[in-house]
C-alpha cells in the first residue's frame, strides 16, 4: 500500500495515478483519509483523543563530497519517544544545495534506509545505505514516529 503525506484534505485527483489505493495524511493535522468507493474522500476514526500523535520532520542527510555507500544522521529533540516507539525514513523530492529533485528521485530507488531503536527522550538515528552504486552531497529525508 502506498502513503502519502499531502498539505491540507486530499482530493480524489490525489489518489490517482497510483496502483492500490493510498492512504494520504494531512501533513498539518496528522488525519489519515482514503478513497471509499464512489470516489469519496473519507477521514478515517483514530478513536478520538485516544488515536495515535504521528511526529514528523526532515533531516539532511550528508553523504560527504566524495562518493559513499552509507550515510546516517542523528534526529534528535524528540522529547516524547519511546523505545518502543515506530520509526519510518523516505527520501523527499526536493532539492538541496548540492542534489536536484532528479538526484533525489534516483535515491528514493537506490538507498535503504535502517533506524535505530529509539533512545527514550531523545530520538533516533537514520542509516541509508546505496545499493546502486555510491552517492555524494545531501539529501532531504522525511520521518515520522508514532
Amino acid at each position: 500500500m502506498k502513503y502519502l503525506l499531502h498539505d491540507g484534505v486530499p482530493t480524489v485527483a490525489t489518489f490517482a495515478g497510483y496502483s492500490g489505493p493510498p492512504l494520504v495524511q494531512d501533513r498539518n493535522t496528522g488525519k489519515l483519509y482514503w478513497l471509499a468507493p464512489g470516489d469519496v474522500v473519507t477521514e478515517i476514526s483514530t478513536g478520538g483523543s485516544s488515536g495515535a500523535t504521528v511526529n514528523a520532520g526532515t533531516a539532511t542527510l550528508d553523504f560527504g563530497e566524495s562518493p559513499s555507500s552509507e550515510a546516517s544522521v542523528s534526529v534528535t529533540g524528540q522529547t516524547g519517544i519511546t523505545p518502543s516507539s515506530r520509526v519510518k525514513a523516505w527520501v523527499m523530492r526536493k532539492s538541496t544545495a548540492t542534489n536536484t529533485t532528479s538526484d533525489h528521485e534516483f535515491a528514493a530507488v537506490a538507498l535503504r534506509f535502517s533506524v535505530s531503536q529509539p533512545t527514550s527522550g531523545i530520538g533516533f538515528t537514520i542509516t541509508a545505505y546505496c545499493v546502486v552504486g555510491e552517492v555524494s552531497g545531501q539529501f532531504n529525508i522525511e520521518w515520522e514516529w508514532v
